[in-house]
């Protein structure tokens, strides 16, 4: 997906905020993009959140991420993508959960 920005090492640790949060938008029109389906966008985004997610634990410092990951907008979706987005935060968090809540 995206490249993962960096903080160069010559620069202070004490500017980066406690409190980060993501809100991640446009893994539908990714997918379309690519003619996949909206699912496959979706569990694009996770990998690209845990990569992000790793990201972050190496930036010391940050002590809370919040993730935006359902508005109310998105309950307009069609039954099956609402389902489909679902499943894949459900996967993420059996997969992940356990690993992230240790890291805090």
């Amino acid at each position: 997906m995206q490249k993962m920005l960096r903080v160069p090492e010559s620069e202070s640790r004490v500017n980066l905020p406690k409190h980060l949060v993501i809100i991640p938008d446009g893994n539908v029109r990714w997918a379309q993009k690519r003619r996949v389906s909206a699912i496959e966008g979706y569990t694009a985004g996770v990998e690209s959140l845990k990569t992000l997610l790793n990201e972050v634990d190496v930036l010391h410092g940050i002590d809370v991420v919040t993730v935006w990951g359902f508005s109310t907008e998105n309950w307009v979706r069609p039954e099956e993508e609402k389902t489909g987005v679902m499943v894949v935060v459900q996967e993420l968090i059996k997969t992940e959960g356990e690993d992230l809540a240790q890291k805090g």
